[in-house]
């Protein structure tokens, strides 16, 4: 799952090019629902319509669904495998963090505190402007099995409460002061 509004800089084309490179068994290994707001202030819905066409055009329709944005956020990252972000700017990845505490793996561009959040203990980091990268790496998510999924998830929880407990914020702020 991606939870990301559908501009630009939240790469939706990277991630449609990604998968159009793939071959018909690669993709049927997976789905990759985003969930997001298409109406954007400066752009408009131009992202969004663009992916739409992209989506048509390559006939990747069960394979990559675009839905509105969720007023549930946190039942969808519960019900999915991974949550993924493509991203080539962000600030702390919001969405990242909370499926990590969810105990989601995790599919992250280079970008951020990405060295931080993502390792190979609880999930992929790929190059948000290279599909090839993208690629492998939602490959490799579609080759796990359920318990290395688990063991990831589980991975990604353990270090979501290392880096942002309540004691190690009190901490970090009593060393500040």
């Amino acid at each position: 799952v991606v939870l990301a509004s559908y501009r630009y800089l939240k790469n939706p084309i990277g991630l449609i090019k990604a998968i159009n490179s793939m071959d018909n068994e690669e993709r049927n290994r997976f789905v990759i629902n985003w969930y997001g707001n298409h109406l954007i202030s400066n752009e408009g819905s131009k992202c969004y319509d663009e992916a739409i066409n992209l989506i048509n055009q390559y006939n990747l329709k069960n394979v990559i669904l675009l839905n509105k944005q969720t007023q549930t956020p946190y039942e969808i990252i519960k019900e999915s495998d991974f949550v993924a972000l493509f991203s080539r700017v962000e600030g702390l990845p919001n969405t990242i963090c909370e499926a990590m505490f969810i105990g989601k793996p995790i599919i992250m561009t280079k970008i951020s505190d990405y060295n931080v959040l993502v390792d190979e203990t609880n999930g992929y980091l790929c190059d948000w402007n290279d599909i090839i990268s993208i690629k492998k790496a939602i490959l490799k998510v579609s080759r796990l099995s359920e318990k290395e999924i688990i063991e990831k998830g589980y991975n990604s929880s353990k270090k979501a409460n290392n880096l942002f407990s309540i004691i190690r914020i009190l901490n970090s702020w009593n060393e500040i002061i």
